[in-house]
């Protein structure tokens, strides 16, 4: 590398020597046209040469030079001295000039080729990082999905057998083997909830944000709702809602997202029944929504805690895989958002997330109606 350096110093000190020594030829060249009298024009350019081409050192080599040549070939023309003494003196300012101002661009122009090289590296090496990923996502998938169907055969197995166990012997081996059936049968659906929690985030994961459309998440919302409707029933639920605006996203994952949160609601619910709403309001170029229940709520340092997958608070005394926050977590990413929890032991659980109102939010609103600001609209269900 040093090596390398000292040869372009030289390179650049060979140019400034032969740019001068060339002003000097074409000078004595062009006396004749001036009368005799000796242009300075050709050190100056000379001087601009050396100095755009190797920076303020040669460019002040150039000058030094230039006024050492002048005086040596120079000093027999016919000019006054003074005006000639003058001519050099501005040629050696203008030349210290010249050498500072195109050796600051010089420099400048360096360190933008520079950070151009390294900024060329550094998205190669992201682009290269980018295609190693997407290379493991795609294995991990296929692994997931793999090792997911392969479980379900031996699971498929106990199930059945235990079906049978419990249809011709339930009640005829005692009391103890009862419960035993009963625990094999209970694991058994557990473990297939599990392996179905995690087909479904393992296709949340590998999902690219590329057919995002314009949603009405009013129409969303009520979908959830509806795919609710016997927890709701069962856990005499109340759901409302204010209007919600028109966001880009993907439908599915959209009700898959509310449909999470609302059942989070209903499952983790106190004394009291579920009470649940859902409210939106503008936060810049954000929409923000959130779902706020009446439940037992969350301590505050598990609220981040939560949304890992298979992270649970309540082990087997509540029902459920421990996948639906990481779901959601992943839905509201994909959409260009993020998500958090507002929440006290005993006072309830408010989950808002973020999502854009997308590059056009007037566009967006021109092309699909909304209902009225401010208005509510209630979609409830009650026992």
């Amino acid at each position: 590398m040093r090596s390398k350096l000292q040869r372009q110093r030289v390179k650049q000190g060979a140019v400034s020597v032969l740019s001068v020594c060339a002003a000097a030829f074409l000078t004595l060249a062009a006396r004749p046209l001036f009368g005799g009298k000796s242009p300075l024009l050709f050190f100056v350019i000379a001087i601009l040469f050396a100095s755009g081409y190797g920076g303020a050192v040669q460019g002040l080599l150039a000058t030094a030079l230039g006024v050492g040549l002048a005086l040596s070939l120079f000093h027999d023309q016919k000019l006054e001295f003074a005006l000639a003494q003058s001519s050099l003196t501005l040629l050696a300012l203008l030349g210290v000039a010249i050498s500072i101002v195109l050796g600051k661009l010089h420099q400048a122009n360096a360190l933008l080729a520079r950070t151009r090289d390294e900024l060329k590296l550094a998205n190669e090496t992201l682009a290269d990082h980018t295609r190693q990923l997407a290379q493991r996502n795609n294995d991990l998938e296929q692994f997931v999905f793999a090792a997911s169907h392969d479980l379900r055969e031996p699971l498929r197995t106990i199930s059945t057998f235990t079906e049978v166990l419990v249809a011709q012997h339930k009640g005829k081996l005692g009391p103890q083997a009862d419960t035993f059936i009963d625990y094999i049968a209970g694991g058994a659906a557990r473990m297939n909830a599990m392996i179905q929690g995690l087909l479904n985030y393992s296709g949340v994961l590998s999902s690219e944000p590329t057919s995002f459309s314009k949603v009405r998440l009013d129409e969303v919302l009520q979908r959830a709702i509806k795919n609710l409707e016997f927890a709701i029933t069962d856990a005499h639920a109340r759901v409302t809602q204010e209007s919600l605006p028109v966001v880009p996203g993907e439908p599915e994952q959209l009700v898959s997202l509310f449909q999470n949160l609302i059942g989070n609601g209903i499952k983790y619910h106190g004394d009291a029944p579920p009470e649940i709403r859902i409210a939106a309001h503008e936060n810049g170029r954000d929409w923000i929504f959130s779902v706020r229940d009446n439940g037992i709520g969350i301590d505050p340092q598990h609220h981040e805690r939560i949304f890992g997958i298979f992270k649970r608070l309540h082990g087997s005394e509540i029902p459920g895989t421990g996948i639906g926050l990481a779901i959601s977590r992943r839905i509201v990413e994909l959409h260009g958002g993020r998500i958090w929890v507002d929440s006290e032991v005993g006072k309830g659980s408010t989950f808002s997330f973020t999502i854009p109102k997308g590059d056009n939010p007037e566009s967006l609103e021109s092309l699909v109606d909304r209902l009225p600001a401010g208005e509510e609209h209630r979609g409830e269900l009650e026992a």
